[in-house]
C-alpha cells in the first residue's frame, strides 16, 4: 500500500477534504476546515481526502492542480481506481517548494468527464512553508 491510499478501516479525520461522487459521475469536493496547514518547503503535507462513493463507481478520481501553475507546488495523489465501497479513505500529498503563503486550488474529478463550471469541483488549500 503506498502513502496516497490509506486503509478503509481508519477512522476518519475531521480536518481533511470530502468528495462526493454522484451516480452521474460528477465529484464535488469540500474542505471540512478552511486551516493554514504548516509544512516545510520540499516536504509532503498529506491531506486526508474521504471519497463518499454514491455511484458505486469503480473508475479513477483524477486530481489536478489549478493554481499555482508555476512549478512552485507538486501534488501526489493515487490514481489507482476506486474499489466500488461507499466510502474510502485516501491521501493528497502537497509538496511546496516556497517559504511563506501558498494558496493552492485543487480540481477533482473522473477521466474524460469536464470540469464543473461551477467550480464545485475543487478545493483551495493554504500551505505556509517555513523550514
Amino acid at each position: 500500500m503506498d502513502s496516497c491510499h490509506l486503509p478503509t478501516t481508519q477512522a476518519l479525520i475531521p480536518s481533511g477534504v470530502t468528495l462526493a461522487v454522484n451516480p452521474e459521475a460528477r465529484v464535488y469536493a469540500s474542505l471540512h476546515e478552511p486551516t493554514v496547514r504548516h509544512t516545510r518547503p520540499g516536504t509532503v503535507c498529506h491531506i486526508p481526502v474521504t471519497i463518499q462513493n454514491l455511484g458505486l463507481v469503480t473508475a479513477s478520481v483524477e486530481a489536478t492542480l489549478i493554481e499555482p501553475c508555476d512549478g512552485s507546488v507538486r501534488l501526489i495523489w493515487n490514481t489507482q481506481p476506486l474499489l466500488g465501497d461507499e466510502t474510502e479513505l485516501r491521501s493528497l500529498g502537497v509538496v511546496t517548494r516556497r517559504e511563506g503563503f501558498t494558496e493552492v486550488t485543487v480540481s477533482f474529478c473522473l477521466p474524460l468527464e469536464l470540469p464543473d463550471l461551477g467550480g464545485r469541483d475543487r478545493v483551495r488549500l493554504v500551505l505556509h512553508g517555513s523550514g
